[in-house]
């Protein structure tokens, strides 16, 4: 996956988040839906809200290319209000392997375990990256 669209999103998600203090979690995830369209778009990226019947654990999908040479970045928004947990990101990193999804971004309005990131990268061969809203 292309750091890129990370760096811009976490810059992004920076600014609106900033500039947006009374908005809440869940309308900050509305818009940045929205906005991550573009950006993805721009990297060559598709967003294909069909396959989210298939997928119902990720809010999106975005992929890029066919077949063999196809890549796909999964996009979940985490709106509980505690600390996510390993077993969360190992259930998550698993569905993503299993469905072939090369990348997963996870946004999360609550803090991450600092264990959370420390799965078998063996077991599950997915590109995990963690955006914290602070709202």
């Amino acid at each position: 996956m292309s750091q890129k669209i990370v760096e811009h999103c976490s810059k992004l998600l920076k600014i609106l988040i900033d500039d947006s203090k009374d908005l809440s979690f869940k309308q900050i995830k509305k818009i940045v839906k929205e906005l991550f369209i573009p950006i993805f778009n721009k990297d060559g990226y598709t967003i294909n809200r069909d396959s989210m019947r298939r997928h119902d654990y990720l809010d999106y999908i975005a992929s890029k290319g066919r077949k063999a040479g196809k890549q796909t970045i999964g996009v979940t928004f985490n709106t509980e209000e505690t600390t996510t947990s390993k077993d969360l990101i190992e259930e998550l990193v698993a569905g993503c392997t299993i469905d072939s999804i090369d990348s997963l971004i996870y946004l999360s309005n609550a803090p991450i375990n600092s264990n959370s990131e420390k799965f078998d990268k063996d077991l599950y061969p997915v590109k995990f990256h963690t955006l914290t809203l602070k709202c």
